[in-house]
């Protein structure tokens, strides 16, 4: 019998206005204080404030995550009815403007808009991130290089998002596309091993991309609906920011 292995979902949202249409660019304060005691844990605040997500307890079968997955959306649902809003799940949110949106006030949230700028101001997208608990002993790296053959797949499989800012796109992912302006997206670095990858990034812990195995956590964790897989490996894009610089600067 194979071994059991454990996972996590998280899944974004956009907030809408259900007269408009248009995106809760600032929900009531009231909304989320309600959605908490609906939700608890389960809820979490995201880089905009038109934006939430939910996140699954730690889940062993598929059917498991299906029904927390589906609890959660219902409840979510039914929370923001009562305050004139209803709950999108997709890339993109077709007749948002970016420049009109208003930022979670959390220190983390606010590093990262200083850190990236408009990069981080762009950042209207939502996305389903998969994280799947490896066991001691299997090489993580050779995992996620078996894996991410399949990642074409899933996005093929996942797309939502071709409207931008009222705008049909002519893509049928156009999140992917956006989400290229980040610095550390894409395809990862082609590593053969474990050993090879500590050799590259010990002492310091970067986070590698939509298949990403982080050294001080057993897992293997996987953004992969609806994210960016098709970065060239060989692109030498360079990104200046004051969170690249400061990273750089530590690894001196």
């Amino acid at each position: 019998m194979a071994a059991t292995v454990r996972f996590g979902i998280e899944e974004e949202f956009f907030l809408t206005d259900l007269d408009s249409g248009a995106v809760a660019r600032r929900p009531p304060v009231a909304f989320h204080k309600a959605a908490r005691e609906v939700l608890g844990d389960m809820l979490a605040h995201e880089l905009l404030q038109c934006q939430v997500e939910l996140k699954t307890p730690i889940l062993q079968v598929s059917s498991e995550a299906l029904d927390s997955l589906m609890q959660g959306r219902r409840r979510l649902i039914d929370v923001a009815g009562s305050f004139g809003m209803g709950v999108i799940a997709a890339g993109t949110h077709p007749l948002a403007q970016w420049r009109s949106q208003v930022p979670t006030s959390e220190l983390r949230y606010e590093e990262l808009l200083d850190d990236f700028q408009i990069i981080a101001q762009r950042n209207l997208l939502c996305g389903l991130h998969v994280h799947a608990e490896v066991r001691e002993g299997v090489d993580r790296i050779e995992l996620m290089n078996r894996v991410m053959r399949w990642l074409p797949l899933l996005l093929a499989l996942s797309v939502s998002s071709p409207y931008w800012a009222r705008q049909d796109t002519g893509l049928m992912s156009y999140r992917q596309a956006a989400y290229d302006e980040w610095p550390r997206t894409g395809i990862p670095r082609l590593f053969a091993n474990e050993l090879e990858y500590q050799r590259y990034v010990l002492p310091r812990a970067i986070r590698l991309s939509n298949c990403a195995s982080l050294m001080h956590v057993p897992a293997l964790s996987m953004p992969c609906a609806l994210r960016s897989f098709f970065e060239s490996l060989s692109s030498r894009n360079v990104y200046i920011s004051r969170g690249v610089t400061r990273f750089v600067c530590t690894m001196a």
